[in-house]
């Protein structure tokens, strides 16, 4: 008798090559959770800082088998595979933000840890935020010429590179309490939080679902 293999269920990232682009697809335990679609197949771009993991920790999901988001997170500041982290606390986990605080602290990094109100989070309750980043400038950190060619070539529509050289020179450091969207743009919101550019580049092109 003949019997069919189950296929495990599809979890993590799957790219489908097409002729003039890529779609890439996110995986979590058999249940898609973004598809990202008009992919550039080539990017000039490259920074150990920008990778599919740390999408992982945009908050829009949670994949199983990350067992701790925000300590994830944390690790992945200090050891330079994640350029900056934006926590949120419950009041009864105060003392695990104060313990990442000491964290990033003892290796040197740039924090913050303040109390927010709930407007900072449109209306819930309010909570500790941990803000917590790289040494450096933009320009220190990334490829920014690489970068602007990139979104030339895949966005012409918005003049990115405009943009790109008015925030060439401002320190990670600088963007605590003001990075999220719209107080800066979406090609720079997912440069600091590390995610793929051609991730924001399906964003920009309206190919995400």
């Amino acid at each position: 008798m003949n019997r069919q293999t189950q296929q495990p269920p599809k979890h993590g990232i799957y790219i489908t090559e097409h002729k003039h682009w890529n779609t890439k697809e996110i995986f979590n335990a058999g249940r898609r959770m973004a598809r990202y679609g008009h992919q550039p197949k080539t990017l000039r771009f490259r920074s150990p800082m920008v990778n599919d993991f740390n999408q992982h920790l945009c908050g829009g999901w949670t994949m199983l088998d990350i067992p701790d988001e925000k300590q994830a997170t944390v690790n992945r500041v200090i050891d330079g595979t994640k350029p900056f982290g934006d926590l949120r606390y419950c009041e009864e986990d105060q003392d695990e933000a104060i313990a990442a605080k000491a964290q990033l602290d003892q290796n040197g990094l740039p924090t913050r840890l303040e109390s927010r109100p709930p407007e900072f989070y449109q209306g819930e309750t309010a909570v500790y935020g941990l803000t917590f980043c790289r040494h450096g400038t933009l320009a220190d950190l990334f490829d920014l010429n690489a970068l602007a060619l990139d979104y030339r070539s895949n966005v012409p529509d918005e003049d990115i590179e405009t943009e790109i050289e008015t925030y060439r020179r401002r320190t990670l450091q600088s963007f605590f309490g003001n990075w999220e969207v719209p107080a800066v743009p979406r090609w720079l919101t997912g440069l600091l939080l590390g995610y793929p550019v051609e991730n924001t580049i399906s964003i920009y092109l309206k190919q995400v679902r």
